[in-house]
């Protein structure tokens, strides 16, 4: 399995911090025999105040996990949500991970001192 990068995301200023987790990420995504692919980092469009902007902020594509990258499908979903799972549980409490529809996404966000 592989890291892949979708063509246009800017990698430009990303934290030490945030490319382990993408590191981490992808250990994941191979564990469960997928590809892990980069859709987006402090690039595109996200909310006032996300971590994408700082660098520490990834996208990662669900729409691939049940082996065909066509429309979202419930058992892209259902391993979607064992790959969230299992990243919260490799990253700790310093990385938040969510599903967000039709991404998951991960951040960068240290708790306390």
């Amino acid at each position: 399995m592989a890291l892949e990068i979708k063509n246009g995301v800017r990698m430009k200023g990303l934290t030490p911090q945030l490319v382990i987790g993408i590191v981490v990420a992808e250990g994941v995504f191979s564990h469960y025999g997928r590809d892990c692919v980069v859709t987006s980092l402090n690039d595109s469009e996200h909310m006032k105040g996300s971590k994408h902007y700082e660098g520490n902020g990834v996208d990662f594509r669900v729409r691939h996990l049940d082996g065909n990258d066509s429309d979202l499908k419930s058992d892209d979903l259902a391993m979607a949500k064992l790959i969230v799972s299992d990243l919260k549980d490799s990253l700790g409490q310093d990385f938040d991970v969510l599903l967000e529809g039709n991404h998951i996404h991960m951040e960068y966000d240290p708790k306390g001192a």
